[in-house]
């Protein structure tokens, strides 16, 4: 190129064909970086979502243990009261046939002094 102008113009448009490359090969580098990034973080996501379905697991298990010990603790409560019960009834039938007897001995008493 003899004329100066045009020299100069191609000078500029090559100038600006290597800014506009390193710019492009920069977004590339950024894009395949953030494509990176969040290939990583979909892996970490996925790993703590198996994490933490194996701690609700867990969990679920120590409450369906929990649930179990106090049902059969209200069971062992039930028992130890229906015993109770019953021997407070047993007593109660015990003191009521002893009365009963008295009575009926002191009716023969009064019967036997009224003959």
């Amino acid at each position: 190129l003899s004329c100066p102008a045009a020299r100069a113009a191609v000078t500029t448009l090559l100038q600006e064909v290597k800014t506009v490359r390193t710019s492009q090969d920069n977004l590339a580098r950024e894009r395949d970086k953030l494509r990176s990034d969040l290939q990583v973080a979909i892996e970490r996501c996925s790993v703590l979502a198996i994490e933490i379905d194996e701690q609700n697991a867990c969990q679920e298990l120590v409450f369906e243990k929990q649930i179990q010990n106090l049902e059969q603790h209200r069971v062992d409560q039930l028992k130890i009261m229906k015993i109770t019960s019953e021997k407070d009834l047993e007593n109660k039938q015990n003191i009521i046939d002893e009365l009963h007897k008295e009575i009926c001995s002191r009716d023969e008493i009064l019967i036997s002094l009224e003959v």
